[in-house]
């Protein structure tokens, strides 16, 4: 066989299914449009305008509804102490019902104890305790006048010590010498677990703004965003285009200082802070949370992208 004819054929053959595209029709390559992106913010600042309470409410019992029903009786007992007090009922809620994940720990911890002397010492009374444990969190609002930080103070410490005198929290439960046994020596173990101390009253500082200031506050932001795209629009010699894209984001802060650093050491209350658990969608933008009396400041901010022209 002459290879070298057959291989001819063969590279006439594909020459003659191969389509040629010329260049002008190829496909080329779209080039995106020039643009800027840019951001700008607006703060407010305010001075706390209320005192939040936050109490953690408990309800035990050695059934669900047994726990369900001393529950609703320590609420109600902790809403008529603070009506008492002062406190507006449309200003109290109570909100995030779920079981005491602490105080099931604390059980599980003592049964724990309890195996591991009977595995060292032989049998032993069983620690005899609640099966069920449940907790909500109840919300107190005290409007104070916005004037100065040293009258907020004054207004504060005269709260706290109504708040104090009124026993919100029940006393600890009377327990058992085995129970209190336990208890010392799981302290003296650092068992993991919940201090009796948080469960006393929070008290953190609320500032509010309009919903005509948080529009006038984006506005502003946009403008600042726009004036720093035309200054670099201006620098690559070109001039500011049209609106391509834009976000906006909220940020609430507040100033540290030296006696805040001990409301930051308390975990528990910076966790109810951070997750906004005082907020719902219409008003995370227009409040503000804090540690200390100092003003709080709502920053408002925009990321904004326009097009450039020559």
């Amino acid at each position: 066989m002459d290879f070298k004819r057959c291989f001819t054929a063969v590279a006439a053959c594909l020459a003659y299914f191969c389509v040629v595209i010329p260049v002008e029709a190829q496909p080329s390559v779209t080039q995106q449009a020039p643009s800027v992106s840019v951001s700008g913010s607006s703060t407010i600042k305010r001075l706390p305008d209320s005192i939040r309470v936050i109490v953690t409410v408990q309800g035990k019992g050695k059934t669900i509804d047994e726990a369900l029903k001393n529950l609703q009786n320590e609420e109600k007992s902790a809403i008529a102490k603070l009506q008492k007090i002062g406190f507006v009922k449309d200003k109290i809620k109570i909100e995030d019902y779920d079981f005491d994940d602490s105080q099931e720990n604390k059980q599980r911890q003592m049964q724990m104890m309890v195996a591991q002397r009977m595995r060292k010492t032989g049998p032993q009374k069983p620690v005899e305790s609640e099966t069920v444990s449940l907790q909500c969190f109840l919300f107190a609002e005290w409007s104070i006048p916005v004037k100065t930080v040293e009258e907020i103070l004054k207004e504060s410490y005269t709260l706290k010590q109504k708040v104090k005198a009124a026993n919100l929290v029940p006393k600890k439960e009377e327990l058992t010498p085995e129970e209190e046994e336990m208890e010392e020596e799981m302290e003296s173990m650092h068992y993991p677990g919940e201090p009796e101390s948080s469960r006393e009253p929070r008290f953190v500082y609320v500032s509010n703004i309009t919903e005509e200031e948080r529009q006038q506050a984006y506005t502003e932001a946009y403008g600042n965003a726009r004036k720093q795209g035309q200054i670099l629009a201006k620098a690559a010699g070109a001039n500011l285009g049209g609106l391509i894209n834009l976000t906006g984001f909220f940020a609430n802060t507040q100033r540290s200082t030296p006696n805040s650093y001990r409301g930051n050491d308390d975990y528990f209350l910076m966790q109810m802070i951070h997750s906004q658990r005082f907020n719902d969608g219409n008003t995370e933008q227009t409040e503000s949370v804090g540690t200390t009396p100092a003003e709080i400041e709502f920053t408002f901010s925009v990321n904004v992208t326009f097009g450039i022209q020559p």
